[in-house]
């Protein structure tokens, strides 16, 4: 963990301007180079980092908050915004049904979901032992999968080519 809280530190680091902070366009692009390319979600995080309301992001901001998002509170509001991108139809609940019939359609573009990461997270329901096998995941099961399944974590994180 301490090595992958490295790295993120260093990428929103690396992105800042002259002025050692991140304007929201270079947060957005930070964001997006990790694989994040909902709209909603990154407005949402932007301003969840911008502690202050100054339309900008200095380095105290993205330590305090990258250390919170990594652990505690902060982690599990960060594990629904993404739950909440896939469970659709806003039950919570996320079928694997539900995942498979949206495969390649245009709520990649709406959600920001690559089919890679959908492949990711439907592989999940067929192997994690993390999860039951009812054909649908609750958030606990949701959160359960972050926390323990690697690949699942570095789909929903990383830039994936499919």
């Amino acid at each position: 963990v301490v090595d992958n809280l490295s790295e993120v530190r260093q990428h929103f680091m690396s992105h800042r301007n002259a002025d050692d902070i991140l304007t929201k366009p270079l947060f957005v692009k930070a964001c997006q180079e990790l694989g994040l390319d909902n709209d909603e979600l990154l407005d949402e995080l932007f301003d969840d980092f911008d502690d202050d309301g100054s339309g900008y992001v200095d380095t105290d901001e993205i330590m305090e908050n990258i250390r919170d998002y990594m652990a505690g509170d902060a982690e599990v509001k960060l594990f629904k915004r993404i739950f909440n991108l896939y469970d659709n139809d806003g039950s919570g609940q996320i079928a694997a049904i539900e995942l498979e019939a949206n495969r390649g359609s245009r709520t990649e573009t709406i959600y920001g979901v690559t089919a890679a990461q959908k492949k990711v997270f439907i592989k999940m329901f067929r192997t994690s032992p993390w999860i039951d096998a009812s054909g649908s995941i609750d958030f606990g099961e949701f959160v359960c999968l972050m926390k323990h399944e690697p690949e699942l974590v570095k789909a929903m994180f990383s830039t994936v080519f499919s």
